[in-house]
């Protein structure tokens, strides 16, 4: 059980960029930070997906459309307060550096291996998830149009 040999960060890294080169998922990555940033679109909303590796886990983040302000940043709390409630895995927050509302959620691989099924499953979990709570969101703020990319290495 324990002492299994696991991916490592940089196999896990390596191995996140081939599937979605295989799938023909479009990202950018930062090999230096091993941080992948994919472009989704919910049914109405760009969803800039960031993936951060690191040893032992792997984070997938989230930024919706919009961000909170100091007029609305309240509001917003209150209502992510109320969606985190709601939500079974992960957890929506506001990043207070730069207002961005994100959705977060890890994922532990020690002592495993990630298949190609299991980094799709957490994909596509992670935007279904913020497609499914981001209209509650969008009602209080305004949409951020200009977010395809979202880099924070660019």
């Amino acid at each position: 059980m324990f002492g299994r040999k696991g991916d490592t960060k940089e196999s896990l890294y390596k191995k996140i960029r081939k599937i979605f080169d295989a799938n023909g998922i479009e990202y950018k990555a930062d090999d230096a930070n091993f941080i992948i940033v994919t472009p989704q679109m919910g049914d109405d909303l760009p969803i800039t997906v960031f993936i951060t590796v690191s040893e032992g886990t792997v984070e997938f983040r989230c930024k919706l459309a919009f961000d909170a302000t100091e007029d609305n940043f309240q509001v917003i709390l209150n209502e992510i307060n109320r969606l985190n409630n709601e939500t079974a895995m992960g957890a929506f927050v506001i990043d207070p550096e730069n207002g961005w509302v994100m959705y977060r959620y890890s994922y532990i691989y020690i002592d495993v291996k990630p298949n190609a099924d299991i980094i799709m499953s957490l994909l596509k979990m992670a935007v279904d998830t913020v497609d499914q709570h981001d209209g509650a969101l969008k009602q209080l703020m305004p949409v951020n149009k200009d977010d395809r990319y979202t880099m924070m290495f660019v």
